[in-house]
């Protein structure tokens, strides 16, 4: 039987050494072993992924798909220099000039929104590369997945926890070694095309 999403009504999070966000505490008991190895992005990081994620709204990225993936919390109170303690909210983060934190659901290997999400952002930021770039041979999902796994598995073999935000970022910046050129110049000339369509409907 899947499990049914938790309240989650409030939690605490800490910056760690590494100036990321982590959970420290929870308003209920929820299935994560460590709870501290668990990370939220904060309102800055947030948008960063946001504003990244944009040119792949074409490949079947959307708003809605960010709000099913992430819980979306606001700050209530600082706890001391490092800590503070947030509160659950149903607003749509991209809509509101409030600072939101995003926890990402991932509540048991059952009921897992925010590894759906990644997996669908992996697979439009390959159809994206695949539009822009004139490889020889396209590039395939599992390819990209397997070439990003095994920096994940390194960090993990090591005892070092991923955070969400450079997950994210590593995929939606991903580029094959040696066609970093190609993308850019690719990028160029669709905002070229796309201006020169623009300028031919005001001539109208």
């Amino acid at each position: 039987m899947v499990a049914s999403l938790p309240k989650l009504s409030w939690m605490i999070v800490q910056k760690g050494k590494d100036s990321f966000w982590w959970v420290k505490e929870v308003s209920e008991d929820v299935y994560w072993d460590p709870i501290d190895a668990r990370s939220v992005l904060d309102p800055q990081q947030a948008m960063q992924v946001w504003e990244a994620a944009k040119p792949l709204e074409r490949y079947g990225i959307h708003a809605e798909d960010w709000q099913n993936a992430f819980f979306r919390f606001r700050i209530d109170k600082r706890l001391g220099e490092h800590g503070i303690r947030l509160v659950r909210t149903e607003e749509r983060w991209q809509q509101t000039e409030k600072p939101m934190f995003l926890l990402p659901k991932i509540i048991d290997p059952f009921q897992n929104p925010y590894m759906d999400f990644v997996d669908a952002l992996l697979q439009a930021r390959v159809k994206y590369l695949n539009a822009t770039i004139d490889f020889a041979e396209k590039l395939s999902v599992d390819e990209v997945k397997n070439l990003l796994h095994e920096g994940t598995q390194l960090q993990y073999f090591e005892g070092v926890s991923l955070h969400v935000f450079p997950e994210l970022m590593e995929i939606l910046e991903y580029v094959p070694s040696g066609f970093e050129n190609d993308l850019e110049s690719g990028e160029n000339r669709k905002t070229e095309d796309f201006s020169s369509e623009i300028e031919e409907q005001e001539a109208l």
